[in-house]
C-alpha cells in the first residue's frame, strides 16, 4: 500500500513539473528547468525502488493508448521516448473499421503498445503529445503538403534530431549516475558487508526491462532475469572451454568461397534496390528543415513566438492523425 501511495505521489510531482513546462505562461528557462526536474525525478524513483528488495510489478501493466501508430513518423517517436524512460514498445495491429483480418472490407489500423509502470508511461504519453503539437506548430507546409512526401521527411528529420537529444541526455545522466554510483560504493567499501544496494544505470535499465517482458509473456516477475543470467553464464562457459580447446580452423575450398561470394553479392544488390526504394520517398531538404527545427525545440512545451504569429491551418493532422 505504501508503494502504491508513493507511486501516486510521484505521478503527482511528475504532473505538476509537466504542468508548469506546458504553462503558455511559463517563461523558457523555466519551463526548461521543470522539464529536466522531473526527468531527473523520475530516474530517481526509478533507482530507489530498483533498490528495494520487494517485487515491483504491482502496478506494471500493458497500455494502449488511443494514438495512431500507422505512419512511421509516430512509431519511431514513441519507441525513441519509450526506450529512455524504462518501457517497452511495440506496435498493435487492430482492425480500424470492427471486421476481422482477411475478410472483406477488413482495413488495418495500428496503436501504440507500452509496458512499464504507470509513472514512466505517464511520461511517455506527456512527452509524445507535447512533441507532436510542437510538430504541428512548427511545420513549414500547410494543407495537404503535411501528408505528402515533404511534410513526413519534415517530420522524421524532426523526430530524429529531437529522439538523438532525449538519448544523449540520457546518456549524461548514466555517466552522472555512474559517478555517484561509484563513490557511494566506496564510502561503503569499509563497512562489514562491504555490499550497497546502489546499482549502476544499465543495471537498472536491465531489471526494468525483465520485468517488462516478463508482463509481455506473462511470465512470473523475475523469469526473464533468470532466463539472462543462465545465457550469460552458458556463454561464459563456452568461452572458457573454448579457450582451453582450441579448434583449427579450417581452410574454405573454392567452390565455398565462391558461394559466400555469390550470396554477398546478391545480398549487397537486394540492399541496394530497398535503399533507393526507401530513398525515393524522402526529401532530403524538407528532412534538413525538420532535423534544423528538432536542434533547437525545447524538449519541454511553451508557446512558440513562431506560431502565435502564424498558427497551424484548421486542417492540419493532430495527434494520432
Amino acid at each position: 500500500m505504501s508503494e502504491q501511495r508513493a507511486e501516486a505521489e510521484i505521478i503527482a510531482k511528475v504532473k505538476r513539473m509537466l504542468d508548469m513546462a506546458n504553462d503558455p505562461r511559463t517563461n523558457e528557462n523555466e519551463a526548461k528547468n521543470a522539464q529536466e526536474m522531473a526527468q531527473r525525478l523520475m530516474m530517481r524513483y526509478n533507482i530507489e525502488s530498483a533498490s528495494l528488495e520487494t517485487p515491483v510489478n504491482s502496478d506494471r501493466k500493458k497500455y494502449n493508448p488511443e494514438y495512431s501508430a500507422l505512419f512511421e513518423w509516430q512509431r519511431e517517436l514513441m519507441r525513441g521516448i519509450a526506450s529512455v524512460h524504462f518501457c517497452h514498445y511495440s506496435v498493435q495491429e487492430i482492425s480500424a473499421n470492427g471486421q476481422y483480418k482477411y475478410t472483406a472490407g477488413y482495413r488495418k489500423d495500428y496503436r501504440h503498445q507500452l509496458i512499464g509502470r504507470t509513472v514512466n508511461v505517464t511520461m511517455c504519453l506527456n512527452l509524445y503529445k507535447y512533441l507532436c503539437g510542437a510538430m504541428d506548430r512548427l511545420m513549414p507546409y500547410s494543407g495537404q503538403d503535411r501528408l505528402k512526401k515533404q511534410g513526413i521527411s519534415w517530420r522524421l528529420g524532426f523526430i530524429y534530431e529531437v529522439v538523438d537529444r532525449l538519448r544523449r541526455r540520457a546518456d549524461e545522466e548514466k555517466r552522472e549516475h555512474r559517478r555517484k554510483v561509484d563513490e557511494e560504493r566506496a564510502r561503503n567499501a569499509g563497512k562489514s558487508d562491504g555490499t550497497s544496494l546502489v546499482m549502476y544505470y544499465e543495471d537498472l535499465y536491465e531489471n526494468e526491462d525483465c520485468l517488462n517482458q516478463d508482463i509481455l509473456y506473462g511470465r512470473e516477475p523475475g523469469t526473464t532475469k533468470r532466463y539472462r543470467d543462465e545465457a550469460r553464464e552458458q556463454l561464459r562457459r563456452m568461452t572458457e572451454q573454448a579457450k582451453n580447446q582450441p579448434v583449427p580452423e579450417r581452410q574454405k575450398t573454392p567452390e565455398e568461397l565462391a558461394k559466400e561470394e555469390k550470396a554477398d553479392r546478391k545480398w549487397r544488390e537486394r540492399y541496394e534496390r530497398q535503399r533507393q526504394k526507401e530513398e525515393a520517398k524522402i526529401d532530403r531538404n524538407a528532412m534538413r528543415l525538420g532535423m534544423e527545427e528538432g536542434r533547437h525545440v525545447s524538449l519541454n512545451r511553451q508557446v512558440n513566438r513562431r506560431a502565435e504569429a502564424d498558427p497551424a491551418p484548421a486542417n492540419a493532422p493532430k495527434l494520432g492523425s
